[in-house]
C-alpha cells in the first residue's frame, strides 16, 4: 500500500509534513525540506513535483510505494 505524504507551506515559510493524514514533522524550514522527505522516497522527479505544487498552491501531495519496492537484495 502506498504512503500518502502532504506538505503544507506555513505563513512563516516553514512546512508541516503529514504522513497518511497524521502530522509527521512540523515547522520544517525550507532549507531542510529535501532532507526530511528523501528518506521516505520523495526524491528526483517526485520531489521536483512537490516543489512545483508548493509554489503554485502552497501545499503538495505525493504518494510513494513502500521503500522495500525501491531496494532489492542481490545475492553476493
Amino acid at each position: 500500500m502506498n504512503t500518502r505524504w502532504r506538505v503544507i507551506k506555513n505563513p512563516d515559510s516553514t512546512h508541516d509534513i503529514l504522513k497518511d493524514g497524521e502530522l509527521h514533522q512540523s515547522a520544517t524550514p525550507e532549507r531542510f525540506l529535501e532532507r526530511q522527505l528523501a528518506p521516505h522516497g520523495i526524491i528526483g522527479d517526485t520531489y521536483e513535483d512537490v516543489l512545483r505544487q508548493l509554489a503554485e498552491k502552497g501545499e503538495a501531495t505525493a504518494e510513494v510505494p513502500p521503500l522495500g519496492k525501491f531496494f532489492q537484495a542481490y545475492p553476493a
